[in-house]
């Protein structure tokens, strides 16, 4: 037992080399190493500002999204309309975008609006574009049911 621990005591500790190879590396290297972090906190901060500004983006979607389906909303309560005009047009400019699932939720409401107008067409298109595309399951059961009262 103590022919163990005198040949570990004998060893040095992994750690301590690994820390002192490292700074002599830093002292040897330090204009590289400087812009090395300089790099690396410069990719960070870039990534953070892009998520912010995907969120961003989604944010203002789903505004577009909840006024679009206001206007459907009243389209069916009142039957204006200009209400069913309105909320097509954003409905479209929601769904060219690639927004996460905002924009599979606008092409549906679009094919029912498609379908509300006779453009059965159209209506299966935006549906099957939706089936394809979309890997949220509860927008394509949407979508296959859709379809199949479209048949």
């Amino acid at each position: 037992m103590k022919r163990k621990e005198k040949e570990f005591t004998k060893k040095p500790d992994a750690f301590l080399v690994w820390f002192n190879s490292t700074t002599e590396f830093i002292r040897r290297h330090s204009r590289e190493t400087i812009a090395g972090i300089i790099i690396l906190l410069v990719a960070i901060a870039a990534g953070y500002t892009y998520m912010l500004h995907l969120d961003s983006q989604e944010s203002r979607a789903q505004l577009s999204l909840a006024q679009a389906i206001q206007s459907f909303n009243e389209y069916g309560m009142s039957g204006n309309q200009e209400a069913l005009t309105k909320a097509q047009t954003i409905f479209s400019q929601v769904s060219e975008k690639k927004i996460r699932n905002t924009g599979y939720i606008a092409k549906l409401y679009l094919g029912k609006i498609q379908y509300l107008q006779g453009k059965n067409e159209e209506a299966r298109r935006l549906y099957q574009e939706v089936l394809k595309n979309s890997s949220n399951t509860a927008l394509k059961r949407l979508a296959e049911k859709a379809l199949q009262h479209i048949s």
